[in-house]
């Protein structure tokens, strides 16, 4: 079976992860999945053919559209036009989809329904698509009659409830809200079957964008547990893991500055005390500097609990986007607090520096806010440590807060009282720790192996591909009016291998 995928994002964000593990299981399964991304050395980490490797068959260049953007000039309707942003954010050339109007949209569509006819989309057997974005129209033009799978990766989800929130009247207003509104429901109308990874997003495309449940299928993430899993490091090695991590080579950067602007001396790790894990208490936020993610709250929280506890508790901080931040920068936050001290900030490092240190850490407190998924609880699972996550989104799905399976914390999100309780008792209990621990490897292991998803995967496309063409191939799949699609030639692009 053949199966066209694509992202139109470049690779930052967690989907990009699960394509990478999901796109060589499929294949162990006999799936042709040739994967088409977006791509950029404009950020770093974000050229798709660096990040994905051979996996990825067609790389579409946003290079030229950032540099328009620095000369002044809207990087939506250029050429080669990069892709707008779930997230609102000022001074960027991906602005918000809710920025963007349905001139600039239908530029989108059509130039992506020129590469997907480039790159043979009529040609398969079934199309698999990431996100809801102007790709669903493109693929619809471009290769009527052939179904779609949609992966709902959590964004797009959280996208939607920021459009019914801009009409609150305490909340500035997206320019086309209502646009995009529409937009996300027609969208979602093109797919044949759409993929939720967590239990409150099935319940949010039901009941708020009106899917037909019969359309939708739960299949949650998986997480690689032969990269992430359970290491006892030695007194040399855990020494050396962190000082590379935080003297050699470290990846954090100071307030609006490049990497490895911020870094720290061999004393300045007392409270982490390296080389001597039985002596302290490590605990580990990870995740980008998004307001979603709670890390102000967690600084403050873990403030008040450090106050009077020995000089053996340490908070490491990994992740933070180069150059992305929402509100107060962490950093600054921790100086004001006073916890700096004992705060790390490693930076946004690979997935193999996260596997060697997530097992020199005793539980990671993320109280993100509406995780829709949370691959990085599912890491911390696989490698045997505890995790914290609040009562919302895909954690509950898998978090198990007591009895004899608990394997983790949950609490309510926003609750600095039920947070500061909870880190005590982390702090507090080495044995309870070890046990949630041990039931947190088991569970990854007996229920989140990416063969098993990569599995379910294979047998929706099957399925799909067996029900023929898509209902919806006799509608217009446009948008936005429009007489004229882009002219062939398709400018930014990388192919990996012969055409097939």
């Amino acid at each position: 079976m053949k199966v066209s995928s694509a992202s139109i994002f470049f690779p930052r964000g967690g989907s990009a992860h699960v394509l990478r593990y999901l796109t060589p299981r499929l294949h162990d399964l006999g799936v042709r999945f040739d994967l088409t991304a977006g791509s950029t050395r404009a950020f770093a980490g974000g050229d798709a053919a660096q990040f994905y490797g051979s996996l990825c068959r067609h790389q579409v260049n946003y290079d030229s559209a950032f540099a328009a953007y620095e000369q002044g000039l809207d990087p939506m309707v250029v050429e080669a036009p990069i892709h707008p942003s779930y997230e609102d954010k000022d001074g960027v050339p991906d602005r918000s989809f809710g920025r963007v109007g349905p001139e600039a949209t239908r530029h989108l569509e059509s130039r992506w329904a020129t590469l997907f006819r480039e790159f043979g989309f009529e040609k398969a057997d079934v199309i698999h698509l990431n996100h809801l974005t102007p790709m669903q129209s493109a693929a619809t033009e471009a290769a009527p009659g052939i179904p779609i799978v949609a992966t709902m990766h959590g964004t797009e989800i959280k996208f939607w409830q920021s459009l019914l929130a801009a009409h609150s009247d305490d909340r500035p207003t997206l320019d086309h809200a209502d646009f995009w509104q529409q937009a996300m429901s027609r969208y979602a109308n093109l797919c044949d079957r759409i993929v939720a990874i967590s239990s409150s997003d099935v319940t949010t495309l039901t009941d708020e964008l009106k899917v037909d449940p019969s359309r939708i299928r739960y299949i949650p993430h998986g997480v690689d547990t032969v990269r992430f899993h359970p290491v006892e490091l030695t007194p040399d090695q855990d020494e050396s893991l962190w000082t590379r991590l935080l003297v050699e080579d470290c990846a954090a950067a100071e307030p609006g500055s490049e990497r490895g602007t911020l870094r720290y001396t061999r004393p300045q790790l007392a409270h982490l005390s390296p080389g001597r894990r039985e002596e302290t208490v490590r605990l580990m936020w990870l995740g980008r500097f998004l307001t979603q993610k709670r890390l102000d709250q967690l600084l403050r929280v873990f403030r008040r609990v450090t106050q009077h506890m020995s000089d053996r508790v340490s908070l490491v901080v990994w992740g933070g986007y180069p150059g992305e931040c929402e509100g107060v920068h962490p950093v600054e936050l921790a100086r004001e607090l006073g916890v700096d001290d004992r705060v790390y900030f490693c930076g946004w490092r690979g997935h193999d520096d996260l596997a060697e240190a997530l097992p020199a850490v005793d539980a990671l407190v993320v109280p993100a806010v509406n995780e829709s998924f949370g691959l990085m609880y599912l890491e911390a699972m696989a490698s045997g440590v505890p995790v914290l996550a609040t009562r919302t989104g895909g954690p509950v799905d898998f978090v198990v807060d007591d009895g004899d399976s608990a394997n983790g914390w949950l609490v309510p999100p926003d609750d600095d009282a039920a947070l500061e309780a909870r880190l005590v008792e982390i702090i507090g209990n080495r044995a309870e720790r070890r046990r949630r621990g041990a039931n947190a490897l088991r569970l990854a292991l007996d229920g989140f192996s990416w063969h098993s998803v990569a599995e379910r995967y294979r047998d929706l496309f099957a399925e799909v591909h067996a029900g023929g063409g898509r209902r919806h191939a006799s509608h217009d799949a446009r948008l936005v009016p429009s007489d004229v699609l882009a002219e062939p030639g398709v400018p930014g692009v990388t192919t990996q291998g012969d055409p097939q």
